[in-house]
């Protein structure tokens, strides 16, 4: 039985594991390189987010915060798909119980400001309440 950073980690490698076949069912040996397979790197549309270095690149690129990189990333883990704002937080600050959830809000509005800023071509929609999605601009 896995428990705490130990079910996160396999958590997170599954994930990495599943973007990376979601990438090669999309763009074949294209999308597997692209994405840095057995790397820290993950894509979607223009937007690629190196988690080593916390950098988001498109068009123009900017660091992020380590909060910023681990929403960032648990999104494209996650792209398309309606995220709660309990789910959300539980993921990303798991190491921080006590803290009031809408911190949530706060991030997903910081995303979306550099997301403008690197001019990528994806967007996170979603109010204040949730639930939030990574998504394709139309």
């Amino acid at each position: 039985r896995l428990v705490g950073s130990e079910m996160c980690i396999r958590d997170s490698c599954c994930n990495m594991v599943g973007f990376a076949v979601a990438s090669y069912r999309e763009n074949k040996f294209g999308g597997l390189i692209a994405q840095g397979l057995g790397t820290s790197m993950l894509q979607m549309g223009n937007i690629s987010l190196n988690m080593e270095q916390q950098e988001l690149k498109a068009v123009n690129s900017i660091r992020l915060a380590k909060k910023e990189s681990s929403l960032l990333e648990y999104f494209l883990l996650n792209r398309e798909k309606e995220l709660s704002v309990d789910e959300i937080f539980k993921r990303v600050w798991a190491d921080e119980p006590d803290m009031n959830r809408e911190v949530v809000w706060v991030y997903v509005s910081y995303l979306r400001n550099k997301l403008v800023s690197v001019s990528a071509d994806v967007t996170i929609t979603g109010e204040k309440t949730g639930p939030y999605r990574l998504s394709a601009k139309s």
